[in-house]
């Protein structure tokens, strides 16, 4: 049950964090706001680093260390494509939900195809409906 809490937590922040977004807009260089960004993620993760150090629970591969340098370049992108969606005129209300499922239909995809977890009847008909979701979305008014 912990780890529901923690979900929902984490929603809460990339949710507002999206919002942030559109708030940026024409207030500041997208490439500065991307620095900034990092630094604070930089500042946010030095004391559990240091902490784990100082108690030996840090540990870490060189595949460990591989896939996080792909996830923040991933996170790099994907936050200066999203800047550059609102620059050219993307709607708040369109965006951030098309991105939520989207996220949500590579994460059925990747949980399905790369570590193999199961597919229900459930979670095929939610993919189609988040598929719908996406045309959707997409289609202009």
């Amino acid at each position: 049950m912990l780890w529901l809490i923690f979900l929902l937590l984490t929603t809460v922040s990339w949710a507002v964090y999206d919002l942030f977004f559109k708030a940026i807009d024409n207030n500041m260089n997208f490439f500065l706001a991307l620095l900034i960004i990092g630094i604070f993620q930089v500042i946010l993760a030095l004391p559990f680093v240091v902490y784990d150090s100082y108690n030996g629970t840090l540990e870490y591969t060189a595949k460990g260390q591989i896939v996080s340098a792909i996830m923040g370049i991933l996170l790099g992108l994907g936050t200066i494509f999203f800047f550059y969606a609102f620059k050219y005129g993307a709607n708040v209300s369109v965006a951030i939900p098309f991105y939520g499922v989207g996220a949500l239909l590579i994460g059925v995809l990747g949980g399905v195809l790369i570590f193999k977890e199961t597919i229900s009847p459930k979670l095929a008909i939610g993919f189609v409906f988040g598929i719908m979701s996406i045309i959707l979305l997409s289609i202009e008014s």
